[in-house]
């Protein structure tokens, strides 16, 4: 038995697979992505051929499935079809094998799916758009709520796009990954502009929760943004020892005004930063 994890090689993903495995579950990985080579305490399997007859025979051998594949925000010129193939068709095949075996299925979704006043909610991109046809396929299936938990995941440590330009990378992201690429990154808004941000550690404890239906994780914490690129920056130097430059306009980033400590972060920048580290080696 055990947890079965798909998409394990992403940032979620890879922070799901390791708080797992730093309490000794029994794990089995399928991945299709050549940046995850085998476990430590567990499987490595690629799904990206598996027939039904396959997947459900893999199902049936674990307690909970854990679904945090899929096709990225940032892929903005990739079109809709594939979007709906990783986003939602993809999803619906797990979610109606997982209570076809009984299991539980866990699914991450996006919190731009969502109802205010009895209107939906949608952002116009293929990403949000592919989430939401996703969650009303696996809504179709008899007795979905009893075994499936779709978690609508706003901001983890990061900001999705209008305020930073249009660009759908999360901020944390793009920041963390030029360090590694070429030892700086450039802030593109203003320096005092205000995002929410969540702690992706608050998120995995939702794992062992036996809880069925929907989560909307929101950002419930204010950073800004210079203030959030000084702890990504401190996370990278604590972890590569190199000093990395921050630049807006640019002018290089005088950071040392920025003396706030935000402990919820920590343990999530320092994952951000490892994950990018474990790419780059």
């Amino acid at each position: 038995m055990g947890y079965l994890i798909f998409g394990a090689s992403g940032f979620l993903g890879s922070a799901i697979l390791d708080w797992l495995e730093n309490k000794q579950e029994k794990i089995t990985v399928s991945s299709n992505s050549q940046y995850l080579e085998k476990l430590n305490n567990g499987d490595l399997i690629n799904y990206s051929k598996f027939t039904d007859n396959e997947l459900e025979e893999l199902i049936s051998n674990h307690h909970t499935i854990i679904d945090a594949s899929g096709i990225s925000s940032n892929k903005k010129n990739f079109p809709l079809k594939r979007f709906i193939e990783s986003n939602a068709s993809w999803p619906y095949r797990l979610a109606k094998l997982s209570i076809k075996s009984n299991k539980r299925y866990i699914w991450l979704s996006t919190i731009h799916c969502e109802k205010y006043d009895n209107n939906i909610q949608v952002n116009i991109d293929n990403y949000s758009l592919s989430k939401y046809i996703g969650e009303l396929l696996i809504k179709t299936l008899p007795g979905w709520e009893k075994r499936i938990l779709i978690i609508r995941l706003g901001n983890i440590i990061g900001s999705p796009g209008k305020i930073y330009k249009g660009n759908y990378d999360l901020f944390s992201l793009d920041i963390a990954l030029n360090f590694f690429l070429n030892n700086r990154a450039e802030i593109k808004s203003n320096l005092d502009t205000e995002i929410k941000v969540s702690s992706l550690l608050g998120f995995l404890e939702f794992i062992y929760e036996e809880r069925y239906g929907f989560i909307n994780y929101s950002p419930i914490y204010k950073l800004k943004l210079r203030e959030l690129a000084y702890l990504i920056k401190y996370s990278y130097k604590k972890i590569t020892k190199k000093d990395a430059k921050i630049f807006f306009e640019g002018n290089q980033i005088d950071l040392s005004i920025v003396n706030k400590k935000i402990n919820f972060l920590d343990n999530d920048l320092e994952n951000l930063i490892l994950y990018f580290k474990n790419k780059m080696n």
